[in-house]
This record gives structure tokens, sequence and C-alpha cells, in this order.
């Protein structure tokens, strides 16, 4: 994990995909869940609710389209 407390790897596309889940109502278990199960390496870096709350928290501070953007182009979008 990384000083944030996030898997290596972890990139925009998280970032779009945690708002996208949060904006639909899944509660941060269910999130942390999928994240594990459309990227199966975060299954082993052991992501938890508490750095999907603190991401969420921050992103939701910062100036982005995430909350509110159309995920079409990700390849997860119709499994959600």
């Amino acid at each position: 994990m990384s000083r944030s407390h996030l898997p290596m790897g972890w990139s925009t596309e998280h970032d779009i995909f945690i708002c996208h889940l949060d904006s639909k109502g899944y509660l941060l278990d269910a999130i942390c869940n999928r994240l594990r199960e459309f990227w199966p390496d975060f299954r082993k870096e052991g992501i938890k609710d508490l750095h999907v709350d603190r991401r969420l928290r921050v992103l939701d501070q910062s100036c982005n389209d995430y909350f509110k953007r159309s995920v079409g182009e990700f390849r997860w979008a119709e499994m959600v």
C-alpha cells in the first residue's frame, strides 16, 4: 500500500469507479467488494472501507466531475 493507503496502481479510473458506485448508493463494503471483483490485484493489497471512505471524502472536496461523469467508456460500466 502506498502512503495514502491506496493500493499500488490506483488510478483515475478507480476514483471514478468508487464515485460512481457511491452516487448509486453502494455502501463502503460493497464498493470494496466490487473493487476486488474487477481488479483482483487489490485482493492481496487489503483495501479496506476506511481507505475508500477517505478517498471519497478527498474526491468530494476536490474540483472534479467524478460523481456525475458518464462512465460508458469503462469496461465495468455495464456491470455495476
